[in-house]
């Protein structure tokens, strides 16, 4: 009970599970979960969140990942699911090897030196090489970290 300035007591009412509506997520892989802009922790540890009535932000995040975000309605009582899939982000590979080389990305052929654009390439590890006109070949092992940008010079390329 609280005092209103008249001295008269009113009523506080404390909300009921029900006055709330349930989410439970889950997500691959894991995402820190945000709410109207607010943390509420991190998936999979995060399971189930307990959301008012009304339209809700929802942000799924992880720095390896593109974000996903949807606007959810939610009703008192509710109990709704999401199962949210975060696309891996590719790392970006500027590759420098001499002039005129055939350049290969797992044993592909991507081009000829030198590239106009970083490669874009999936997380995980990738054999990177070039064929020079004479015959020559050069090769180096990477491993690509997804949103991550970064040079690779192979031989004695400028």
């Amino acid at each position: 009970m609280s005092l209103a300035p008249t001295g008269t007591e009113l009523p506080v009412r404390v909300p009921d599970a029900q006055d709330f509506a349930t989410l439970t997520v889950v997500t691959r892989p894991w995402a820190e979960v945000f709410v109207d802009g607010q943390s509420r922790g991190y998936t999979p540890r995060l399971r189930e969140l307990r959301l008012s009535p009304g339209a809700h932000r929802l942000r799924f995040a992880n720095p390896l990942c593109e974000p996903v975000e949807e606007v959810l309605e939610v009703e008192a009582g509710a109990a709704l699911s999401r199962e949210v899939s975060l696309q891996v982000r590719d790392a970006e590979v500027t590759l420098v090897a001499p002039a005129a080389s055939r350049v290969f990305v797992d044993g592909v052929e991507v081009g000829v030196a030198p590239l106009h654009a970083p490669l874009r390439l999936s997380h995980g590890g990738h054999l990177l090489s070039a064929r020079a006109p004479g015959g020559n070949v050069l090769r180096q092992s990477i491993d690509a970290v997804a949103g991550s940008r970064t040079t690779v010079v192979l031989g004695g390329a400028p």
